[in-house]
């Protein structure tokens, strides 16, 4: 089955689904079809593995959870069904327990249970000094070590669930990147790991990614690239076909890798610039801010040397390139890293002007600017990149000022970054509570009280604001509590708006 799922597949499950829906066969049915349709859809191994674990047909169910937890080693349910099978007299073995705690780590990191992560850590460790003593962020850090590094268990658990456990780092890498050890005990075990690396890339090939970012796909690449073995050449080569072109130019670089271990399948590598051959695995899993297309110019040319010897003419400046566009010099560099600022400077003194001078920033942006500044300093320019695409999704096209300004309000106020386990307003708040002015205190607490929603407009109080009700939240007006807002252009009762709104005041009746 190849990384990405053709189109002919998805059609005869869609189909399947239709069937079911008509009552033209059972849920086992359905799931048994679909993984003779596609052996790699998880979702459906699982299935399969809970209607086998039902007729106490235990061994055929651990098959197909196992084969669910390869074919998706992101997702928590498999584990923890696991884990039950494995129990013995009700009480857990060590492999069982080993997969419970795997499970667990992934349900807290599961993007679907950002908001419990709390809930389900004190459920785990029980309510005991140990979680009122550390924060939610510790207690994540204590789970991450009792799932990967146990203290004791017998050896052959350990060598069973090694792959499974180097794992998490590449679904969940340090904001700093992969360490240099770490890459080498993934390398060590290669052909363990190269069909859950795999799994990854396939699931974010098709829209299942966890949160999986383009860094955990670029890594994996290289690890299979350095320690996979030569049966994974043809997913190397497809992966070149994928529309991002740095995650392409990886899988080249990785396959080339493979066929300098394995040179019977060098007529398979594709072509490959001599800058991105001087590349090895480290860079691509050490460094999550490696721009590799600002190291290697453009891409896959295998022909840069035979410029060298050529006449140097001068550079003529044509029309200006966009900021993210190859550079009018030719020098391979985008635009806003070569001559950018040094043709703005140069059009500024030939027209005698200086740029118009903002206006005035308001408290508000200020505050807004600070919350941003405190966002950055605790997040790396990949979980930036993470965010705008679970925002944006995978955009082909330009972002425009109103759609920045958007995600910008989201990311602050909406979004939970791993690392914080809350938004960023309220780590705001937590951590500057007593260094700011109440009239700051008080629009942060209103920031963190607005969230996107359909509302209806159920008074209008001209000069005052309205009162609305929360369509998704609270569906029976008569038992919600209707907060006032500041009034829009346009409110009329009955109104819908869509939309993020700011309480200006105290929730009422």
């Amino acid at each position: 089955m190849p990384i990405f799922c053709p189109k002919s597949v998805l059609q005869a499950k869609d189909k399947l689904w239709k069937r079911r829906e008509a009552g033209a066969i059972t849920d086992e049915e359905l799931f048994r079809k679909a993984v003779e349709l596609d052996p790699h859809d998880y979702m459906a191994l699982h299935a399969v593995g809970e209607a086998h674990q039902s007729r106490n047909e235990i061994d055929e169910a651990r098959r197909r959870f196992w084969k669910a937890i390869d074919e998706q080693p992101a997702a928590y349910g498999s584990y923890l069904a696991l884990c039950d099978s494995y129990k013995e007299g009700g009480r857990k073995t060590d492999l069982a327990q080993g997969l419970m705690l795997l499970g667990m780590l992934r349900m807290v990191r599961d993007p679907e249970h950002a908001g419990q992560r709390e809930t389900i850590l004190k459920k785990l460790l029980g309510q005991t000094s140990l979680t009122k003593k550390f924060s939610t962020e510790e207690l994540e850090w204590l789970l991450e070590d009792l799932a990967l590094e146990p203290p004791a268990e017998p050896p052959d658990v350990t060598r069973k669930l090694l792959p499974y456990r180097l794992i998490q780092n590449v679904i969940d890498p340090p904001l700093e990147g992969l360490s240099p050890e770490m890459v080498d005990a993934i390398i060590q075990q290669g052909e363990r790991c190269a069909p859950l690396l795999i799994s990854l890339i396939r699931g974010y090939a098709n829209g299942t990614e966890f949160g999986i970012d383009q860094f955990t796909v670029e890594a994996a690449l290289a690890l299979i690239g350095e320690g996979a073995g030569p049966d994974t050449m043809d997913a190397l080569i497809e992966c070149t076909r994928f529309a991002d072109e740095s995650i392409a130019e990886t899988a080249a670089w990785a396959a080339n890798r493979l066929a300098e271990r394995f040179p019977k399948l060098a007529s398979k590598a594709p072509p490959l610039s001599p800058v991105l051959r001087d590349l090895d695995v480290y860079d691509f899993c050490t460094d999550p801010d490696f721009e590799a297309d600002d190291e290697r110019g453009d891409g896959l040319l295998e022909d840069e040397e035979e410029f060298d010897d050529q006449p140097q003419q001068p550079a003529v400046r044509v029309e200006r390139p966009g900021r993210n566009d190859p550079c009018w010099c030719g020098s391979g560099k985008k635009y806003k890293k070569c001559h950018l600022a040094s043709d703005e400077e140069t059009d500024r003194k030939s027209r005698g002007w200086e740029p118009a001078q903002p206006a005035p920033e308001t408290e508000s942006q200020k505050l807004s600017l600070k919350l941003l500044d405190y966002f950055m300093e605790q997040a790396s320019e990949r979980e930036v990149k993470a965010a705008a695409e679970l925002f944006f999704g995978k955009l082909n096209r330009g972002i425009g000022d109103g759609d920045q300004i958007r995600f910008f309000d989201w990311l602050l106020t909406d979004y939970t970054p791993k690392r914080l386990g809350c938004t960023v307003a309220e780590a705001y708040l937590k951590k500057n509570r007593g260094t700011l002015t109440p009239g700051q205190k008080q629009a942060v607490e209103e920031w963190i009280q607005s969230r996107f929603g359909v509302y209806e407009v159920q008074r209008v109080e001209p000069g005052a604001g309205v009162q609305v009700t929360d369509l998704l939240l609270d569906l029976d007006p008569a038992h919600s509590e209707v907060p006032k807002v500041h009034q829009g252009h346009g409110c009329t009762t009955a109104a819908c708006i869509f939309g993020k709104l700011t309480f200006t005041s105290p929730k009422v009746r």
